[in-house]
């Protein structure tokens, strides 16, 4: 079933917010778990962290190549290597080599936040491979970094100037300020003029690498967001403790999530004739709905069956 403009619109306003809020939200987090320590005291942590999200992009990508598309094991060493990067997926790529580069670059990232100067020049100089000549790239690893027509990414290198603005906006302490909401609207003007007002094609401005006028389009919402949240991070209720709940690990989330997207995709829209008699986009709706529950009922009880778990080992060794 066709979309109404409206919903299309909403659906080119998350996918405006969605990465570049995540990355903005990881560079936060980074400042408070991180950036105040020695990186030979989180080098471990980053690693660690590094293959566990290698390993969620292994588990889409595969899953994507064989239940979507039905390939055979012979898919898997290129996926491994980072050398295919399936649909879906490709963020999660990206995820991961920006953990690998930031504890890379760990010393002269906190040098950087030092001084709001320093950011500023590097958000600028990140900036300017929005326009590198990416149709050149055929080698995928690179293409991480700066975009390819070869397939759909998100480049790091631009990207990370959203990462720097929140690892920044955690270390000033940056709280609701009417410039700064000014400055995020302006620079975010050009964006919906061109989407709204000219009818281009957002996904124009977004692949193969995002343009300037895409990731800027995005800050107006997102300082919006930040300062939303962190009024209702000093509240206690229900809503707040289940958007923790939500961010404390995330990766189980995308694995689930994503998996499930492939099964339901791929069993119930495509070879059952399920769609035929019910509109897709209620369908969807019960998938949602399901899946949110499925992710919940596992944070929620996940600390519970490790602890009874525990105890369990625990007796028996004694």
């Amino acid at each position: 079933a066709s979309t109404g403009p409206l919903i299309t619109e909403f659906e080119h306003f998350l996918e405006l917010i969605g990465f570049s809020g995540f990355i903005f939200a990881y560079g936060y987090s980074n400042s408070i778990a991180y950036f105040k320590k020695e990186k030979k005291d989180v080098a471990k942590k980053y690693l660690f962290n590094f293959l566990r999200i290698a390993g969620v992009f292994y588990l889409s990508g595969i899953g994507y190549r064989m239940i979507c598309e039905g390939r055979g094991i012979s898919c898997i060493p290129k996926i491994l290597l980072f050398l295919d990067i399936p649909a879906f997926s490709d963020y999660i790529a990206a995820y991961a080599v920006l953990t690998l580069l930031v504890y890379i670059f760990f010393n002269p990232i906190k040098r950087i936040l030092e001084k709001p100067g320093a950011v500023f020049v590097t958000v600028l100089v990140c900036l300017c491979f929005c326009a590198f000549p990416c149709q050149w790239v055929k080698f995928v690893p690179l293409g991480l970094l700066v975009g390819s027509y070869e397939f759909a990414s998100f480049p790091v290198i631009p990207y990370f100037s959203l990462f720097l603005l929140g690892a920044y906006a955690q270390k000033a302490k940056l709280g609701f300020n009417y410039k700064v909401l000014l400055c995020c609207i302006g620079v975010s003007i050009p964006y919906y003029i061109k989407t709204l007002v000219l009818k281009e094609n957002p996904v124009m401005l977004r692949f193969p690498t995002p343009s300037v006028v895409y990731l800027a389009g995005s800050c107006a919402a997102l300082y919006i967001i930040y300062c939303v949240s962190r009024h209702f991070l000093q509240d206690k209720g229900i809503i707040t403790k289940l958007l923790t709940l939500l961010g404390k690990d995330i990766l189980p989330v995308i694995v689930i999530s994503n998996l499930a997207f492939f099964v339901f995709s791929y069993v119930v829209l495509i070879k059952t004739p399920l769609a035929r008699f019910a509109d897709s986009t209620v369908l969807w709706l019960i998938f949602i709905a399901v899946l949110f529950a499925a992710i919940y009922g596992w944070l929620y009880y996940k600390p519970i069956i490790k602890t009874k778990v525990s105890s369990l080992l625990g007796a028996k060794s004694r």
